[in-house]
């Protein structure tokens, strides 16, 4: 039983290593657009414009949750996985072709 609980571990841990990164980056890359949006703001209309920018993040999120639930129901989980992975693809290149230009 040892033998297979190691061997399901290193089949497993780059994946989780990967998403544990993803994660760290993408916590790390709202910090800095966080702290730019912050000091790009008047103080006098900060909180308002955070408050804006929370509820379109949240809005966007379960809109996503209820697309991603009807495109399920009709043309299954691997398309939508393949749709979610060709737009985080296209993400990353434009994020790389656009990086050092202000």
């Amino acid at each position: 039983m040892r033998r297979h609980s190691s061997r399901l571990s290193t089949r497993f841990r780059s994946p989780w290593r990967s998403c544990s990164s993803n994660e760290l980056n993408t916590s790390a890359g709202m910090v800095v657009f966080s702290s730019t949006l912050q000091s790009s703001i008047p103080e006098h209309v900060r909180g308002r414009v955070f408050t804006l920018f929370d509820v379109t993040w949240s809005a966007a999120r379960l809109l996503s949750l209820a697309v991603g639930a009807v495109l399920v129901d009709r043309i299954g989980i691997r398309p939508v996985y393949w749709i979610g992975g060709t737009l985080l693809s296209v993400q990353v290149r434009s994020a790389l072709a656009t990086r050092g230009r202000s």
